[in-house]
């Protein structure tokens, strides 16, 4: 039996309002106590984003544990700026001759993450040499919360930076962020 089962069957003895029913109730929930809660599956938003600085899609949620705990003590110094201008820095092209910021970039998720500070300062000084030029094309759209669950096929698995980028799937980038703010004004109307 499931944990997701158990609180079925929990709320079904609640609604009998029988005295058995009342006391079997109570002792799935004193059970339920003893069950771990399911750990949330997935990455965290920018360890995905650094991950896919680096790879086409991600394969699988499960990261090297080396790799998680690296992340864990950067996640809380993170900022969207930085990011921003690590997400820049990284997908600036190859330069052909050596260059003094750009060439020594890390090549794997794990080294960037470890070097977090360092790259972030490189970075941040090449972002502002390289003032980035206004494209007039692409609208990013903010990140609805929960759009994996409603994303179609795999795509789920993209980041919301790589669904909204124009050769992708802008299309339903923009639907899925219309449903799902149509789901959230109606849920705050109630």
């Amino acid at each position: 039996m499931t944990r997701k089962e158990a609180i079925q069957i929990r709320d079904k003895c609640t609604e009998n309002g029988g005295p058995l029913a009342k006391r079997a109730s109570a002792a799935i929930t004193w059970l339920l106590k003893f069950c771990p809660e399911p750990q949330a599956s997935g990455l965290h938003p920018y360890h995905k984003r650094i991950v896919l600085l680096f790879q086409k899609r991600l394969n699988k949620d499960r990261r090297d544990d080396a790799e998680v705990r690296a992340f864990k003590k950067i996640q809380d110094h993170i900022t969207e700026e930085d990011f921003a201008a690590l997400e820049r820095f990284y997908r600036a092209p190859k330069p052909r001759d050596f260059d003094e910021l750009l060439s020594p970039r890390r090549t794997k998720a794990i080294i960037l993450i470890r070097n977090y500070q360092d790259e972030l300062a490189r970075a941040q000084k090449w972002c502002e040499e390289n003032h980035e030029r206004q494209k007039k094309t692409s609208q990013t759209l903010p990140e609805p919360e929960g759009w994996e669950e409603h994303a179609p096929g795999n795509l789920g698995k993209l980041s919301w930076h790589e669904l909204c980028r124009p050769h992708q799937y802008p299309e339903i980038a923009k639907e899925l962020h219309d449903k799902l703010n149509g789901l959230a004004d109606t849920v705050h109307e109630d």
